[in-house]
């Protein structure tokens, strides 16, 4: 799997380089517009380049496998004596991989924007230490859902590449199949919680100051939920696999 992580890397590393690149020249020019530019103005430059930076991490992580599956690197990976698990395993962790970097990355400069505020380093402190917590509940349930979906349209794609020998026809049906394993999963975590009512309480601390306001509020995390959610967690991943391992047409 390292040798599968590798080739990831060094394929995937000029688009990886500009996109830290362009975030450290962005988050630097916004230093240098602190006290210039309106209070806050650049703590919201900087949040206004998160939201399509993900979303980009996101496209590439489902063009990991798109681009095995119907383009020409296809013949090189899946001949090679790997099982569909470690072929699959592999883009799941390097997507995250970089879903982790790019998080720790923009959290930082984020942070870096927020400290330099005038007045704001001790509110900003007190805040941290507060809800570490609650930033642990955050960062597990951001990982679980990224990689979720992420192998919910791998899954998508496989299906959609068995059935389907265009490019154009197998793209636009993978659409079609999120949608319905979408539905089709929402209905099934909606029916087990209403069968099995039995949560974990979660609640997450109130934070209050002249500046900041956050309140605290309570989560139940529903034990059905989470039992069925790693089966079908599972049973994706499963069915990704055994689809490259014994369905896919080189």
């Amino acid at each position: 799997m390292f040798n599968l992580l590798k080739y990831e890397f060094k394929s995937n590393l000029k688009l990886i380089t500009g996109m830290l690149t362009a975030l450290l020249v962005w988050n630097i020019f916004l230093l240098t517009k602190i006290n210039i530019w309106q209070k806050g103005a650049t703590v919201a430059g900087s949040l206004a380049l998160d939201l399509p930076q993900f979303i980009v991490i996101f496209i590439q992580g489902i063009k990991l496998l798109k681009r095995d599956l119907y383009g020409n690197t296809g013949y090189l990976v899946f001949s090679l004596p790997k099982r569909g698990s470690e072929i699959i395993g592999s883009k799941l962790i390097f997507a995250l991989l970089e879903f982790i970097l790019f998080g720790i990355v923009t959290l930082s400069l984020l942070l870096l924007q927020v400290l330099v505020l005038p007045d704001a380093n001790i509110n900003i402190i007190n805040f941290m230490f507060s809800h570490i917590q609650d930033a642990v509940y955050f960062v597990i349930w951001s990982i679980v859902l990224f990689t979720f979906i992420l192998i919910l349209c791998y899954f998508s794609l496989a299906i959609s590449s068995v059935a389907f020998i265009s490019r154009k026809h197998g793209t636009a049906a993978s659409y079609g199949i999120f949608i319905v394993l979408i539905w089709i999963i929402q209905w099934l975590l909606t029916q087990v919680v209403k069968v099995l009512p039995y949560s974990i309480p979660i609640k997450v601390n109130e934070f209050h100051n002249m500046n900041v306001s956050f309140y605290s509020f309570n989560m139940n995390l529903n034990i059905g939920f989470m039992i069925l959610f790693i089966i079908i967690y599972g049973a994706l991943f499963m069915g990704t696999s055994y689809l490259i391992d014994n369905k896919i047409d080189l």
